[in-house]
This record gives C-alpha cells, structure tokens and sequence, in this order.
C-alpha cells in the first residue's frame, strides 16, 4: 500500500521544538546580557510556536485525508484484479465524492485554522503590549531600557548561531513545502527566517553595543513589538481577504496564517516575484503578466540602489537646530569641536558619527525611589498622602538622620547618673540614628561650552547625577535634625544640596549645569510610620505639659515669691520693733537706775505722780489750792469741755492747717 511522506509533519515538530528552545535560551541571554530586544526576541520565538502548531495539524490531517483516499484507490484496483467487475467495493462512494477524512479536513480550514489564527493573532499583540514601554511593559522590559546591555561579546556568538540555525531551518522546510502536500509548510519558513532576519539585527546591534553604542539595542527592542504587532494586523487581514477572495478551481491552497511580508525575504526567487506571487494569488488572474508590472520589475532595482546611495549619501549632513548642539565622532575618537546650529558637513557613516544633544533643554531626575509615583499626576493621586500608605511601585531610598533625642537623653542621664550603669545601659537601647525616605527632583541641562565634557568624560552622565546626588544627600542627611528637614529646613536643605552637587559636577568635569533641587517629600518609613506618628504625638503632648507646667510656675512662683517677701518683710519689721523697744527699755532702765540711785525720793514721786497720771488720764480731774480743801463746796459741771482755742475752734483750725501741708 502506498504511503505518504511524513517529512513535513517530522519538519513541523522540529520547527515547533525549535522555536520552544530558542525562547527558553533567549530568557537565559536575556538573564545574563540584560538586553530588552534579547527579551523581545524571545517572544517573539514563543508566538511561533502556534504558527508551526497549527501546520503539524493541519498536514496531519490532510495525510489522513490523502491516506484514506489512496486505500480506497488501492481497494477498488485489488477487486478490479481479483473479480474484474466494475462496481465499488464502498457503496455510496463515486471517485469525484468527499471522504470523511477529507471532510474533517474542509471541516478544520473552515473552522478551526481561522479561529486558532485569530487567537495566535491576539497572543501577537499581547506579547507586544508586554514588551512596548508606554502599553503594559513587564517589569523586567523596564529595568532592562533603564540599563546597558552586559557581556555583550559572549551572548554574540550564540545570537548568531542561533540566526544561522534558524536560516536553516526557513531554507529546508521551503524545500520540503515545494511538495504539493506540504505547502503549509511555507508559513512556518516564512516566520521563522523573520526570527532569522531578527536575531541577525540582534547581533549587530550586540556588537555595536560593545563599542559603547547603545541606541541601536534599544531601537531594536521597540521595533520587535512593532513587528509582532504588524504580523498579527496581517493575519487578520489575510483572514479577511481568503474570505472574499474569488475561487479558482485547481488554484494551490494557501493558509490565512502564512505571512505574505516575511515571504519577500524568504522566497528564493527574490522580492518582486514574491510580489507577483501574491497579488496573483489575492486578485485571482496573473498581474504580474501586464505591462505595467513588467515595466516596474525592470526599473524597480535601479531605483531602489539610487534611494539607497541617495540616503547613503545624506549621512554627511549634519542639520543642527536652534537650541541644539553636535559633536562629530570620527572612528569613535574623542571630538575636540563643538557644532554649533546650522547645516554643517562630515564624512559618511560609519566614518563620521554625529551626535546631537539639545543643550537648552531642561531634563529631569527623580531620585529617593524605584518605580512609579503618583505626585505628579494629580488625575492619579485622588486621595492624599500619607505616611503609612504606600505612594510608590518600587523601594523607597532610606537616610540614616542622627538622632537628636538620643543625644540629649545621653547627656541628661549622664548629668544625672554619673557612674550608673543602669543609666548607660538605657541609653544604649535607643538607636543612634532615626531612618527618613524622601524624593528629590533635580532639574539640570547641559552647560555652556561644556557638550564635549559631557559626552567624552563619563558614559552615563544621567547615571554620574544620580550616584553624585544619592551621595550628597546622604553626606547631609548625616548631621540633620529628622523634624527640621520634615518641616521647616526645607529651603536650607535643597539650597545646601544643589551647591554641593554643582561642586561635585565641576570637579568631575561633568558637563551638567544644576538649575534647581526640589525636596518633594520626607517622611518616616511605611513600616514605622505608625510607631512615628505616635511618637510625635507623646513629644507634642510632653510639650504641651511642660509649657503647661511653665505657665503655671509663671502664675504660681511670683505670687509665692511676693507672699513669702511680704511675709519676710513683715517679720523683719516685727523683729526691728522687738528688738528697738527692747533696746529702749533697756536703756531707760539703766537712767531710770541712775536716777534713782541719785535722787531716790524725788524718783519715787515721779513715778507715783506718773502712775496718778496715766491711771486718771480717762478722768476729770479738779485741783482745789486751799488750806482746808474739805470745806469746799464742790459744783460738778457736766457739760462737755469746751475744745482748745477761741470759742472751741481751736483744734478744728488746727486740723485743716495739717490737711493743707
């Protein structure tokens, strides 16, 4: 019985082997070289692996078709020898009639391939969605475009085998699919001489990265995306067409899911008969046999090798616009001239590159954290920010700030526990450095007549700003107080930082001119703004107590120090009074004895008289000087005594004199 070749199936296996290792070893490279196109390149292997899914499928399938048929076949011609009738062993089956096989077959081009085609579609744009930067990009696509490619040389070599392994891989399964039955197989060479024409784009842009040319690697690594998008709106489209195209009997079946662009550089008989090929199939008679097209195909090479030399040539222009500088490398060597806006000519690439820099454009860097941050959108930043929320994708930058209370507490508890070794091992449980986590813009642009010092003295300027402002930053975060450069050294804070850095970049002779430094947050760690918050709550109710406790000694301490003075006072007077009176009656003792020893009767008399005197001080008193006062009659006048001086008045005249001095 005769069989059909498997080759095609063993082919479509391997391709879709090979597409499968490839994207393992790609995340390797990727791993160890931390290019974004070598992580492109490696999706762009995986969404080929449904393309050669779908082949093996389907030459499975039509093998099954093509089998069952050629049985049926060798039936009929085995009963034709043995009985020599006529008829069909299979009933109900005329040699022009669809066999089951065959109509799965129908049944799977109809149904299956165009749906598993659109899905292979959709995987095409997701993988690009991952990889482009402003759709949905992979954390691992953003760290790689803010880096340089590493080890260039060594991932080189296995690039390049690996486009030399694909090439061979596209050249044999287009032999293979020049059979009839295997022409699907021209969908899986075409794609994979894509990741051929790929990795060998690949290659030469890991090489121009070894001579420190970066921007080619990340071209690249947007331009895989762009492909993977453009393969996917193709497949739609040829979905679309097959659809609506007019049916010729006869005519070669061609799957929706092989791509027509990346057959121009596969064919092997060249780009405009590939062209030919395509616009026969699509339109359903030959155009390529008209004039026209005839004509086309004999000036096309002309002209394309005019463009090419034209475009070649313009590389000697330089076109510098306002705003704008240019430095020329000639051989990659160190320029030594500045050019200035205008149009200025050079030798062609690769002699002379030329490299333009918009020396008055103002650039921004965000320092203090990794990943995203809502500050600077407000759209996003719909809530406000705290402390203890996290406001940032990545890490936070900490600061080690010393701790002022720390130091206080130390030098009271050594004030008062001289030689307390509870004292020192309390002190010794408090941290000697308080953890702050901040952002910091920093505005800067290139400074005048300083472009070569900036594009020949440091590989990575941006990244020289960053590592000099972390470093300065730190340096000054050492010896600041936490609070103050929370609240209200600020101003002092950015005004110190933006004249160290400026110092650090001359030095250097960086090229970068700082225009200004802005401190757009600081704050305690999330982790610990909690317990922060808590202890500025304590500090400020401690504050409020102790102003609470002066304002009380201000009331109270006066007013005991004004009572305990009138009360010194007081005594001070009471005890002068004692002690003078004591002192006087002392001293009138003394005459009084002198006086009695010297006249004792007379002293005697006096003190009776005085006696008399103040014992009836209180009483009338009458003086009678007569011989025999006892016959003497007594008239009691009690009216009241008459006051001093004419008519009584006397003393009133005497008190209104005093009230007048």
């Amino acid at each position: 019985m005769q069989r059909i070749d498997r080759r095609a199936e063993y082919t479509a296996l391997v391709g879709m082997i090979l597409q499968l290792i490839c994207f393992g070893l790609f995340l390797i490279l990727f791993k160890v070289n931390n290019s974004a196109a070598t992580l492109g390149e490696s999706f762009h292997f995986l969404a080929g692996v449904g393309i050669w899914a779908l082949i093996f499928i389907e030459l499975y399938q039509a093998r099954l078709a093509s089998q069952q048929r050629i049985e049926i076949q060798d039936l009929e011609k085995q009963k034709l020898q043995r009985f020599g009738g006529s008829e069909s062993v299979f009933q109900g089956y005329s040699p022009d009639e669809e066999l089951p096989m065959e109509r799965r077959l129908r049944i799977l081009r109809k149904w299956f391939v165009p749906i598993i085609a659109v899905i292979i579609a959709l995987l095409h744009v997701l993988f690009a969605a991952r990889l482009l930067p402003g759709w949905w990009p992979t954390n691992w696509l953003s760290d790689a475009l803010e880096t340089q490619p590493a080890k260039e040389l060594g991932t080189l070599s296995i690039v390049v085998g690996v486009a030399f392994v694909c090439f061979v891989m596209s050249r044999y399964s287009l032999g293979v699919s020049k059979i009839p039955a295997s022409r699907a197989l021209r969908a899986g060479a075409n794609y994979i001489m894509g990741n051929a024409l790929i990795c060998a784009a690949l290659a030469v842009t890991l090489a121009l990265a070894n001579f420190q040319t970066y921007m080619p690697e990340k071209i690249l690594a947007k331009i895989i995306p762009i492909v993977l998008i453009v393969l996917a709106v193709e497949l739609i489209l040829n979905l679309i067409m097959d659809i609506y195209r007019p049916r010729i009997p006869g005519q070669e079946y061609r799957p929706s899911y092989e791509s027509r662009l990346l057959g121009l550089f596969c064919e092997p008989e060249g780009v405009m008969r590939s062209i030919a090929h395509t616009i026969d199939y699509q339109f359903g008679f030959r155009v390529s046999d008209t004039w026209f097209y005839q004509l086309l195909q004999q000036a096309i090479a002309p002209l394309v090798l005019f463009g090419v030399v034209t475009l070649y040539l313009m590389s000697t222009l330089v076109i510098v616009r306002p705003g704008q500088e240019a430095i020329v490398l000639h051989f990659g060597e160190r320029p030594n001239s500045v050019l200035k806006e205008g149009l200025h000519f050079k030798w062609p690439w690769p002699i002379d590159v030329a490299r333009i820099y918009p020396v008055d454009k103002v650039h921004q860097i965000v320092i203090g954290f990794t990943g995203q941050i809502n500050w600077f959108n407000p759209e996003k930043a719909t809530a406000p920010i705290l402390w203890t929320v996290k406001h940032v994708t990545g890490k936070e930058f900490q600061l080690l700030v010393a701790s002022k209370d720390l130091e206080s507490h130390l030098k009271s508890s050594a004030k008062a526990n001289k030689g307390n070794s509870q004292a020192k091992k309390s002190g010794k449980d408090l941290s000697p450095v308080s953890i702050l986590a901040g952002a910091i813009i920093i505005h800067y642009n290139i400074n005048d007549n300083s472009l070569i010092d900036y594009v020949a003295n440091y590989k990575e300027p941006k990244a020289m700003l960053e590592a000099i402002a972390y470093r300065e930053w730190t340096r000054y975060m050492a010896s600041a107080d936490p609070m103050g450069v929370m609240a209200t050294q600020r101003g002092r804070l950015t005004a110190t930082l933006k004249k160290s850095i400026q110092a650090q970049l001359d030095k250097n002779h960086s090229g970068i001119r700082i225009i200004r430094v802005a401190l757009v947050g600081m704050h305690p760690p999330i982790d610990v703004a909690d317990a922060f918050e808590a202890a500025i709550n304590a500090r400020q109710e401690r504050e409020t107590l102790i102003w609470k406790a002066k304002g009380d000694a201000n009331e109270k301490l006066p007013k005991a120090k004004s009572e305990a003075a009138e009360i010194i006072s007081s005594a001070e007077a009471d005890r002068y009074a004692k002690v003078t009176i004591e002192k006087a009656k002392a001293t009138r003792f003394k005459d009084q004895l002198a006086s009695y020893q010297y006249a004792p009767n007379v002293f005697f008399m006096r003190k009776y008289l005085d006696m008399l005197v103040d014992a009836t001080q209180k009483i009338r008193k009458y003086i009678l000087a007569v011989k025999h006062p006892e016959k003497v009659l007594l008239i009691v006048d009690d009216k009241e005594k008459l006051p001093a001086g004419l008519l009584g008045l006397g003393e009133q005249v005497q008190q209104e004199v005093e009230k007048q001095k």
